[in-house]
């Protein structure tokens, strides 16, 4: 694939995440149109492609071989790229609008417009979430860097959580107000 040379089969609507995969020369595409698609972008094709319900917001890649996404069925999947299944993880009471996976807890993160930040142990059966953080507003944007995980919600309200603390300090080591005029 040259620069600037567009993807074959692409979204039929809006993207709404798009991830590198860490450990090779893949992308992970979610869409308005309710796929995840993953293509190889050294030779421009699609590798596999996932068909929800309804529209998907965010995806990320759990490893190589397997992938997370939520979106308005405010589920969080779980799919193997080797067989093509999938299976729940767990669920909000809103859409999921973010989906993180977290190498050095083996956590997986989910922000939802439901106002919160739970934490999902796929280790654990039934899957329940050993931490739910209250956000007071909608969640729209999450990263992680180091030990930290920041959370950007509505009304431009920032929140910074130490990652190793999140089961047993709830509460955001710093909350702030974006300096940005508008939302993040």
């Amino acid at each position: 694939m040259q620069l600037g040379e567009e993807l074959r089969d692409p979204p039929v609507d809006g993207v709404s995440s798009l991830v590198f995969a860490p450990d090779n020369d893949s992308i992970l595409v979610t869409s308005w149109d309710k796929t995840i698609r993953i293509y190889d972008v050294a030779s421009n094709t699609l590798q596999r492609k996932f068909t929800e319900g309804a529209p998907v917001l965010d995806g990320c890649y759990q490893d190589p071989l397997t992938i997370l996404a939520g979106g308005l069925e405010k589920i969080i999947k779980r799919f193997d790229l080797n067989n093509g299944s999938s299976e729940d993880i767990g669920r909000h009471d809103a859409p999921v609008r973010c989906v993180q996976h977290c190498k050095d807890t083996g956590l997986i993160i989910s922000g939802s417009w439901d106002a919160t930040v739970r934490c999902w142990d796929p280790r654990t059966s039934p899957m329940a979430p050993i931490c739910s953080l209250p956000q007071g507003a909608k969640v729209f944007s999450m990263t992680q860097s180091g030990h930290r995980l920041v959370v950007a919600t509505a009304h431009r309200n920032i929140n910074i959580y130490d990652k190793r603390m999140l089961r047993l300090a709830p509460d955001p080591e710093q909350s702030r107000e974006s300096s940005l005029k508008y939302q993040t």
